[in-house]
């Protein structure tokens, strides 16, 4: 993608061109939980789910006289001062996991995995919102994982850490959707598909404090990465908007920070 300053429209001043490593979200909020059974025979199943939403970034590009080109094609952002590019990432992930009882100091884990990735960028006029580009690709991804609990340290069983390993091979349902227009028509529009293999990595430290014998403080910090995913700036020097024809870039991306929470049991 380009915005480009044209004083001289024959030779146009290209000022802000970006690229996926250019523009780099934002820290954002999310939201985890896990509902989990354990049997006396020390087998457990649990049902997880995570998500971090409206992760986004923006870059705004001033000149005399600005015009955008994404997807091989120029917008209709011609004659401006003040244009915008706002990029937005999604990402949920759920599990379905059956922990058996431990070796020792590790713990198996057999599960089915489902992750979903969907990003959306705009590029439009800062002063009218409805007049520029929008695309979308979401990731739709199915599979099963492997992975193992470890304690990694504990004191009189109210101080403890633990590490959770996670490798998941998912089959991933890739579709992007794109369009130019102005606030009353759409100029041009296109939409495809794409299916490969992907695979995800997940790692979890946790520590944990028990202060008492139902309730359980927690700190840690989460690794997420994904390989074989469609992002949504990588893939516009790849299709043509106007016809629609292209190929998927496809590659990898990774979420990480720290949490914190409760953990009750009964």
């Amino acid at each position: 993608m380009f915005i480009a300053d044209q004083p001289d429209l024959l030779v146009p001043t290209f000022i802000l061109a970006t690229d996926v490593a250019d523009l780099l979200y934002d820290v954002e909020a999310g939201v985890r939980g896990t509902i989990g059974v354990e049997h006396a025979n020390g087998n457990a199943a649990e049902i997880r789910y995570f998500a971090v939403t409206d992760q986004g970034v923006t870059a705004i590009a001033t000149g005399s006289n600005l015009f955008s080109g994404i997807f091989n094609e120029a917008s209709t952002n011609t004659g401006v001062t003040s244009m915008m590019t706002v990029l937005s990432s999604d990402v949920h992930s759920g599990e379905l996991n059956w922990l058996t009882r431990g070796w020792g100091r590790i713990r198996p884990i057999f599960g089915a995995r489902w992750l979903w990735l969907s990003e959306q960028w705009d590029v439009f006029e800062s002063a009218l919102s409805t007049t520029g580009t929008s695309s979308e690709v979401d990731n739709d991804m199915y599979g099963g994982q492997l992975g193992f609990d470890v304690c990694l340290w504990e004191s009189n069983r109210k101080l403890r850490v633990d590490a959770r390993f996670l490798g998941a091979i998912l089959g991933n349902d890739a579709d992007l959707r794109a369009n130019r227009h102005d606030t009353t028509t759409v100029f041009s529009s296109f939409s495809a598909g794409n299916s490969e293999v992907a695979w995800a990595g997940q790692i979890d430290v946790t520590a944990r404090w028990r202060p008492t014998g139902n309730l359980t403080l927690l700190l840690g910090y989460t690794g997420l990465w994904m390989d074989n995913v469609a992002q949504i700036t990588d893939q516009t020097d790849n299709f043509t908007l106007s016809t629609g024809a292209g190929t998927f870039d496809l590659s990898n991306v990774t979420f990480q920070g720290g949490r914190f929470g409760i953990e009750l049991a009964w």
